[in-house]
């Protein structure tokens, strides 16, 4: 059988999206005749961890991430926020790019383990950007092929509100490059990010999505109300703030509730919470605390619509392929999704594809939503809802693994 390395900072128990990406594929490898191992950090998190410790390499310790805790303001926050307004922001030459990679590339100890492995073939999933920096070291020095994996846009990375001067760009595109000048291939996670990805580095860029997986087992917990809810769990972004306030105008109408497990920022929080008092619906909006896998899930299988939201903004195209990291998942629960995005979302698509609910951009296309959600069921196509899960992805991934190592 053959053997995959597989560099992702972020791995269980840690619990995020990026954690999960690989940890819920790693069970699919085997049978379609690959062993994987993952080399990554110690953490703390809920998470089961899908892999035997022989198949773990774990260097240094994640740091987790709390968007509850509000960081008072000293010389260094004043410094990074000047730097910020020049334009002096980096997502590949970034503090975190010889925070992990040194602890690896300077272990002779951890070089021995991967060697004696005998790797046919490495995929490194970007950030943070230490990742780069190890594949490429890793793929030179044991001569392995690499397949680099971005889960967004590193050095090419537009947004509203995003700005990067000319300098930082420039300095930003020669590491990538230079990390990715002996690259086996790329995969990313969205067509629209494939799209940009593809303009750059002239060569096909194959999409992996982040599929569904099997539902958790959920126990009995509490529900967080005795009315009929809308459901959104994550954490927030200021490019969502939009689509937020759009489904809080539209609840003015019905006899719902929104119901939110918030992973944070704090900041955001209380703009929510601010534009609630605002349009008098406090009583109808529920932000939660972080809560366990298991009482998300039961969360979302009892609410009535399950909610995505994402930037309305149209001014840059790869931003059609943001897809919200729990937003697949979603597909396998009997409550439909409402969609709160710009009109031609890759969301959308894949919501027309499988009938399983509908991206909205106003609220009258919301109102309208809540009118006729309960007939969502009669369009389901369970046939192209499997296609995205986590199984029929590692095929297409293997497919194209096997295709890299073969050329």
């Amino acid at each position: 059988m053959k053997k995959v390395l597989i560099i992702s900072y972020s791995f269980p128990p840690h619990n995020e999206i990026a954690s999960r990406r690989y940890a819920e594929m790693c069970p699919y490898f085997s049978e379609n005749g690959w062993e994987p191992y993952v080399l990554t950090t110690l953490s703390n998190g809920d998470i089961e961890v899908p892999l035997q410790n022989d198949q773990l390499i774990r260097v240094g310790v994640h740091p987790g991430l709390n968007l509850h805790i509000k960081k008072n303001k000293n010389i260094k926050s004043y410094i990074a926020d000047f730097r910020r307004k020049l334009g002096f922001v980096f997502r590949v030459f970034d503090s975190a790019l010889f925070n992990w990679s040194n602890q690896i590339i300077t272990s002779s100890e951890v070089l021995q383990i991967i060697k004696e492995k005998d790797f046919d073939l490495i995929i490194a999933s970007y950030g943070p950007s230490s990742v780069l920096r190890i594949g490429s070291y890793l793929g030179s020095r044991l001569n392995i092929p690499v397949i680099y994996d971005f889960r967004d846009l590193a050095s090419l990375h537009e947004s509203e509100g995003y700005y990067q001067n000319w300098i930082a760009k420039k300095i930003d595109i020669f590491f990538e490059k230079r990390y990715l000048n002996k690259r086996a291939g790329i995969i990313t996670v969205s067509k629209g990010l494939a799209e940009k990805i593809e303009q750059v580095y002239k060569e096909d860029v194959a999409v992996i999505y982040n599929g569904w997986s099997d539902q958790v087992n959920s126990s009995l917990y509490k529900l967080p109300t005795t009315e009929k809810y809308l459901y959104y769990a994550g954490r927030f972004y200021n490019r969502q703030m939009k689509a937020i306030f759009l489904i809080i105008d539209a609840l003015v109408d019905v006899n719902y509730e929104l119901v939110i497990r918030s992973l944070g920022p704090v900041g955001l929080e209380e703009q929510i919470l601010a534009y609630v008092k605002e349009k008098g619906l406090a009583d109808r909006v529920k932000i939660l605390p972080k809560a366990p896998a298991t009482v998300i899930d039961f969360e979302t299988k009892n609410a009535v619509i399950n909610v995505v939201i994402e930037s309305l903004e149209k001014k840059f195209k790869s931003e059609r392929g943001i897809l919200t990291g729990k937003f697949l998942q979603l597909l396998t629960y009997q409550s439909p999704v409402l969609a709160v995005a710009r009109d031609d979302s890759e969301i959308g698509e894949i919501l027309n594809d499988t009938g399983k609910g509908k991206l909205c951009s106003t609220t009258t296309e919301i109102k309208n939503f809540f009118k006729i959600h309960s007939n969502v069921e009669d369009k389901l196509n369970s046939k192209n809802i499997s296609k995205y899960s986590k199984k029929e992805q590692v095929k297409i991934l293997v497919q194209y693994m096997n295709k890299k190592i073969e050329a």
